[in-house]
């Protein structure tokens, strides 16, 4: 996952709602690029999860803390990426 994410190998998730709420966080692929080549903690996500096989969690480039839920399909990193309250 590090070294797909550091080989610029993100596809940001297309879902509108999600790409609203990145656009709300000020999220940019920048910022999910440092959280998944530098995570800080990342884990399986729940197996009952149809979405992501992966969370991950760190710090963006303005030093808040986002969590990526990152599915891998086909050597691409497809990401949903969330700052938290």
């Amino acid at each position: 996952m590090v070294s797909l994410a550091a080989a610029d190998c993100i596809d940001l998730d297309e879902n509108p709602h999600v790409y609203r709420n990145m656009v709300r966080d000020a999220l940019v692929y920048q910022d999910i690029k440092a959280v998944l080549t530098e995570p800080l903690r990342f884990q399986p996500s729940d197996p009952d999860s149809q979405t992501s096989d992966w969370t991950v969690r760190g710090k963006d480039l303005s030093d808040r803390w986002v969590t990526v839920a990152v599915y891998i399909a086909d050597d691409v990193v497809v990401v949903t990426a969330f700052v938290e309250r």
